[in-house]
């Protein structure tokens, strides 16, 4: 794939927008209204990530309309950075271009391939058929790969959301969601989660927020780096019931 990768603009990007951290995030299946999730596994293409795939079928389409979704969890957006690049250098569609604010606005780094023309009438339907982005520590790829074109864009915009928007006053009032308070340790190099095991229990997810600055993860802390205004604005949640 022939795509600018120039990391220094890239880093500048990713520093262009609110900090985020996510961890131990797994699609469960009911995401995507209309499909099914078919097949899920690990995978241990990026040194040091965390990386999952999941395959979705589009109902009543027998296997022909598929989607394809690897979403690779990183310590910090350096990494996340880096781990795109790999992937983009590695692709074999020659049609990526840098993404619209308006598909994943929330991104720092983002690429999208519409659909190929020769494909015929039904590509017509399928706007973007693929998309690379670096989301806070992620990378994610979403491939339309079944024999039938299917549009990536509805799927890229919900993970977008649930991953830079926080929790809805309904799900934080409910058992869906909770907010984690920072940890004891005071000091603006103190962590804001001191043990993310200790919030991953029954297949819950953490999400950190905060309006700039860096989010990474040491051991098993999440550390902020950033003005002590941004460290007061920072949230962080627990997202999934229990």
């Amino acid at each position: 794939m022939n795509t600018p990768n120039d990391m220094g603009a890239w880093r500048a990007a990713a520093a262009g927008v609110p900090a985020l951290f996510i961890h131990n995030y797994r699609m469960r299946g009911a995401e995507l209204k209309g499909w099914e999730l078919v097949n899920v596994a690990d995978m241990a293409d990026s040194p040091g990530a965390t990386e999952h795939v999941y395959v979705w079928a589009r109902k009543g389409r027998d296997g022909k309309a598929l989607l394809r979704v690897a979403v690779s969890e990183f310590s910090d957006v350096g990494s996340a950075l880096a781990g795109l690049r790999a992937v983009l250098a590695n692709s074999m569609n020659p049609e990526a271009h840098a993404a619209p604010n308006a598909l994943v606005p929330g991104a720092g780094v983002a690429f999208a391939a519409r659909a190929a023309a020769s494909k015929g009438a039904k590509a017509a339907k399928a706007e973007l058929q693929a998309a690379w982005l670096q989301l806070g520590n992620l990378t994610l790829r979403i491939d339309s790969v079944g024999d039938e074109p299917a549009d990536v864009a509805p799927l890229v915009k919900l993970l977008a959301t649930s991953f830079t928007k926080p929790p809805s006053d309904k799900a934080l009032a409910g058992s869906q969601a909770s907010e984690v308070k920072p940890g004891t340790r005071a000091g603006a190099a103190a962590p804001l989660i001191e043990n993310l095991a200790e919030h991953t229990q029954d297949s819950r997810w953490v999400q950190v927020l905060a309006p700039s600055g860096d989010l990474r993860r040491e051991g098993d802390a999440v550390l902020y780096t950033g003005t002590a205004a941004g460290r007061r604005a920072a949230r962080s949640f627990v997202i999934g019931a229990g």
